[in-house]
Order: C-alpha cells, then sequence, then structure tokens
C-alpha cells in the first residue's frame, strides 16, 4: 500500500502591473515631495529676510549700492510723480475681481534719477473695454515704499505690444521693453508703495503667495501616495503567492 504525502511551500509572485505602476509613480512622487520641501524652505527663506529688512531703518533710495538693492528692503523717496506715465499690470486679482497695480513713474528730487512706483491695485472694468482712471498727484511727495524683487522669471501670457496711448497696459514689468518709453536714468528696481503714502491704492502686498506650511502639507501628500502605492504592491503580491507542492512517494 503507497501513501502519497504532499507538503506545500509558499513563494512570492510579483504583481508586474502594479510593479510598473510602483516603479514609474514612486520616484516621481518622492521628487514631488521633496521638490514641495524645498519649496517650503525657499518661503520660509523670504518671509524671514522680509522680517529682518522691517527691523532696518528706510533710507533714501538713490543713496544705495546696486548690491544694496535687495528684496523688501525700506527706502524713501523725495520727488514728484510725472503723471504723464502709468502702466497697468494686467491680470491681478483681488477677492476674485479682476483689475490692475498701477505703476508710475515717480522722479527724484535730489538728482533726477527715475524709479518706477508700484502704487497698488485698482478694480478693472470686466468687459475690459474701458481702463481705470489714474488720479494724478502734484507737487513734491515723500514716499515710503520697499524694493520689490521677483522671485522667479514672470509668466507672460503673451508677448508684449508696444503701445502709444497712455496709460498703458502690460504683464509685467520688462526694463528693456518699458525703458523705451523713458528718457533719462532709471533705477533698476520696482518699489512697492507704503499703504499711508500720498498717491497709494489698495496695497494689500503678499511676500508670497503660498505659505510654507501649505507646501509642506503638499510635500506630505506626495509621500503618503508614493507609500501607499508601495504598499499596495506588497499587498497584491502576496495575494498572487502560489502553492508549491513536494511529492514523496513511500512504498
Amino acid at each position: 500500500m503507497a501513501k502519497q504525502l504532499s507538503s506545500k511551500k509558499r513563494h512570492w509572485q510579483l504583481d508586474w502591473k502594479t510593479g510598473v505602476l510602483t516603479l514609474i509613480f514612486v520616484p516621481i512622487a518622492v521628487s514631488l515631495g521633496f521638490w514641495q520641501l524645498d519649496r517650503a524652505e525657499e518661503k520660509r527663506q523670504l518671509l524671514f529676510q522680509q522680517e529682518q529688512q522691517t527691523l532696518v531703518p528706510p533710507v533714501p533710495v538713490q543713496s544705495l549700492k546696486e548690491e544694496e538693492l535687495v528684496a523688501n528692503r525700506r527706502v524713501t523717496l523725495n520727488g514728484y510723480f510725472e503723471n504723464s506715465k502709468d502702466w497697468l499690470l494686467d491680470n491681478r486679482m483681488r477677492n476674485g475681481k479682476p483689475g490692475y497695480e498701477v505703476v508710475s513713474l515717480f522722479i527724484i528730487a535730489e538728482n533726477q534719477q527715475k524709479v518706477l512706483v508700484n502704487r497698488g491695485w485698482v478694480p478693472g472694468d470686466i468687459s475690459r473695454k474701458a481702463l481705470p482712471s489714474i488720479k494724478s498727484i502734484e507737487g513734491l511727495q515723500q514716499l515710503q515704499a520697499s524694493i520689490y524683487i521677483s522671485p522667479g522669471k514672470p509668466l507672460t501670457l503673451a508677448e508684449e505690444i508696444q503701445q502709444t496711448e497712455w496709460p498703458k497696459v502690460i504683464q509685467q514689468i520688462d526694463w528693456s521693453f518699458v525703458g523705451q518709453d523713458i528718457e533719462g536714468e532709471l533705477l533698476p528696481v520696482l518699489l512697492r508703495i507704503d499703504p499711508y503714502s500720498h498717491g497709494a491704492y489698495l496695497t494689500d502686498w503678499t511676500v508670497v503667495n503660498i505659505q510654507p506650511e501649505k507646501h509642506t502639507a503638499y510635500a506630505v501628500q506626495w509621500f503618503a501616495m508614493a507609500s501607499i502605492l508601495l504598499l499596495l504592491f506588497i499587498i497584491r503580491s502576496r495575494n498572487m503567492m502560489k502553492p508549491q507542492s513536494n511529492n514523496n512517494k513511500r512504498r
């Protein structure tokens, strides 16, 4: 009489479909997670620099050397607006409403240097058939402002077209483009006017558009997605384990 005994061993059988997805998307998710962490650190540095600059007393902008023209540096201006030249930065939204930021040419009384001053936001015509009316500021003005430097290359929706009518609508400050409209020495810096200075509009300036905490939260989400995909791959592979039989015969 012969009796057959069987023993079963289990082994892994990889789920190749889930494996391919894991191989492709996990590195992407992890990379995006670290990128968001880097962005969070950049925003923390910008906020720290802005806080530090608020502790530095403002100085006349014409007294600063080129290397001292740093973001958020507090400055003063004594001079007058050249009311015939204003630019409107297009596609500026506030609380869901379309509008413009008004950039005016300012002439420093001491040396006749010219500088661009962003006076803040004004609402626009929803139909875009009419431009906002910019009020003239007459006489000698004493302003306080802060230096604005874009943290990256500005995004433009289309190529700028040279216009003849004032105020001129532009998307971003392009120094070579704007310089065509200005005679004399122009300081290569954009100033953001303080809210209590004469001629200011809505000046709810933001240092960063997304807070560091939100970037960190995005990073956590990307890392969580990578972890979930890895876990899914492991579970799918475990469920596909197949028994392996070893038969021994006794006579």
